[in-house]
């Protein structure tokens, strides 16, 4: 169970399959997921849920990073009538991981340094691994990046994190291409829409990226996301993002 402690320490618990942030006032959840718009969509729904408080000391949380936050006010989605997920290709969620935690801000060079996660820096030191790769790199050697802890966590496949969970278990499910519609029913249950503004910056849009990728390097991203393939199949395909991938590298030749 994730306490808060007489000093309002939060503390992050590992949640299960089933899951999420609650807002039981209004009787909807939402499972956040690493690297599809969860930062943007918790932000505007912690601003609206403190807007709300009656109690002026609760704007302490705001100062709280916001993933803690919500950690702390999840518990399992049964308890509400509305359980929403928001899901992503798997290969541009992999890439987004890659840009906005790699390349952006610089975690590897940061964990080297003893900047951050001193607990993870032997793994990087030991391993010699690059601390700013190219994604050929990353790839190449993903099995030792994804033993560092911010690598793991942004990058771990939806059916590994949900376990396999049947989807039909959430009232509906929103492509990352319908994440406006999420927002806008997310806002008809509060009464008003969403304040939102971007908070994240992944150092270049995915879809351009696509046409930076090698064919090796592609394939391999696509071995290691393949079983989300299979588990997203009624939102994503192999042959669909193979099908952008090749467009984007033509109109890179033009």
């Amino acid at each position: 169970m994730c306490t808060v402690n007489k000093q309002k320490e939060i503390r992050w618990r590992r949640l299960q399959p089933h899951e999420g942030y609650l807002d039981r006032d209004y009787d909807f959840g939402y499972r956040q997921i690493p690297k599809i718009a969860t930062t943007t969509t918790l932000s505007a729904l912690r601003e609206q849920r403190l807007s709300r408080s009656s109690n002026a000391s609760s704007n302490h949380l705001l100062r709280e990073p916001v993933h803690l936050w919500a950690n702390a006010q999840s518990a399992s989605l049964t308890d509400v009538k509305y359980r929403y997920l928001v899901v992503r290709d798997p290969v541009k969620r992999f890439v987004s991981a890659y840009q906005n935690k790699v390349v952006a801000s610089r975690s590897l060079q940061k964990i080297a340094a003893g900047q951050r996660g001193k607990d993870q820096q032997s793994v990087v030191l030991d391993q010699q691994l690059e601390t700013c790769p190219s994604l050929a790199h990353y790839v190449e050697n993903f099995q030792a990046y994804s033993r560092i802890g911010v690598i793991r966590s942004h990058t771990r496949l939806l059916f590994e994190l949900l376990e396999g969970l049947d989807l039909s278990f959430y009232s509906e499910v929103f492509p990352m291409e319908q994440l406006s519609k999420f927002w806008h029913r997310l806002g008809d249950h509060l009464g008003s829409p969403l304040t939102l503004e971007h908070r994240q910056k992944s150092g270049g849009g995915t879809n351009a990226s696509l046409g930076r990728i090698d064919r090796d390097t592609f394939e391999k991203i696509l071995s290691i996301t393949a079983e989300d393939y299979q588990y997203l199949s009624a939102f994503y395909s192999v042959d669909k993002i193979v099908s952008e991938w090749e467009q984007a590298h033509r109109k890179n030749r033009q």
